[in-house]
């Protein structure tokens, strides 16, 4: 037997690997010289494709090293340019990385999370809270803006913003809800600021959801303004059934009541997308129907509104707590009115 023409199994793949020549001779013409060397042809598959080397060793010899100094195995993308989750934690231990938000264990990788927990919570359906340094320029033009627009007679003091950071679904409706607004209409985008009773440490001592029905706060944020406090569906207004909410804060104010265990009052900064003055949604058109009247800002579906931010803020003693009533009276069932 012709050891040399040996086509099974063993055969194929020698034919085909880069460290052997057989294939190389017929890559010159096609694929030019390798980019680490610059002195062997590249190599070529058998389907034609060619690879940017010629072999396996100035292949490895071309990717970045681990990032954990002084490790010399190559790095992998799957583990943020670390040769693998060890050299990744250790990283993270010694200070050479800055830890993922979420796990607190693997290196950031997108967004200030870690690939694992950034593809764990892609699937997530749950909003996530982010805090915001006072100083982040984010959170001091939301300030800024709060400070600008209250109107009220007391003076207040923010002391936690959070960013509110919706899960893909969400993000996804909302994004096609204003790429249809933009067809049809030209929209305008406002800031607006809503409250409702909060009747859980949120945002003060924890950043987890409560599964109360009567946290008006966290209802909103775990369906964005598709449900609020003891399963309603819509505020009620002057306008009808749907979501109100003020340019001046301090309106918004009075509807908010936190637990007496917080030294803070809760509200949502929020971005609303409106119709052009005066204009009518077209029939049929599945936009919502929207009105601005002075500091009020009416909009009569979800897709409309979208919370941006927790804002924590306290005040001179007043009636802030449940244990001084509620806005929503004793039913507590969609009874709040905007006038």
């Amino acid at each position: 037997m012709d050891r040399g023409r040996d086509y099974g199994g063993g055969g194929s793949r020698r034919a085909h690997s880069p460290e052997y020549g057989s294939s190389q001779k017929s890559s010159s013409k096609k694929g030019g010289l390798c980019e680490v060397c610059g002195k062997r042809p590249r190599f070529v598959e058998w389907n034609g494709l060619v690879h940017p080397y010629c072999g396996r060793t100035c292949a490895r010899a071309s990717q970045p090293l681990c990032k954990y100094p002084p490790c010399n195995y190559p790095g992998k993308s799957t583990f943020s340019g670390y040769c693998g989750p060890g050299h990744a934690r250790d990283a993270v231990q010694d200070g050479h990385a800055t830890p993922c938000v979420e796990c607190k264990k693997q290196p950031q990788a997108i967004d200030e999370l870690c690939l694992g927990c950034n593809s764990s919570l892609g699937r997530s359906t749950e909003p996530r809270l982010k805090e915001l340094s006072l100083q982040d320029p984010q959170a001091a033009s939301l300030i800024d803006n709060f400070n600008h627009m209250w109107k009220g007679p007391e003076p207040v003091e923010i002391g936690k913003v959070y960013e509110i950071r919706l899960p893909p679904n969400m993000v996804k409706s909302r994004d096609a809800y204003h790429n249809k607004l933009i067809a049809v209409k030209k929209p305008r985008q406002i800031q607006t600021f809503h409250s409702t009773q909060c009747i859980c440490d949120l945002g003060t001592n924890s950043t987890e959801f409560c599964d109360w029905s009567g946290c008006g706060i966290c209802a909103i944020l775990l369906t964005a303004f598709t449900e609020f406090e003891f399963d309603a569906r819509s505020n009620t207004g002057r306008f009808g059934p749907g979501i109100y909410s003020y340019l001046n804060p301090s309106l918004a104010d009075k509807w908010a009541v936190s637990t007496t265990s917080s030294p803070y009052k809760v509200m949502l900064a929020c971005e609303v997308n409106l119709l052009p003055p005066r204009q009518k949604a077209p029939f049929f058109s599945g936009l919502c129907s929207s009105r601005e009247e002075g500091p009020l800002v009416y909009v009569s579906g979800a897709e409309a509104i979208t919370p941006k931010y927790l804002i924590l803020y306290s005040k001179p003693k007043s009636s802030t707590s449940l244990s001084k009533g509620s806005p929503t009276g004793s039913s507590g069932r969609n009874s709040i009115l905007h006038e």
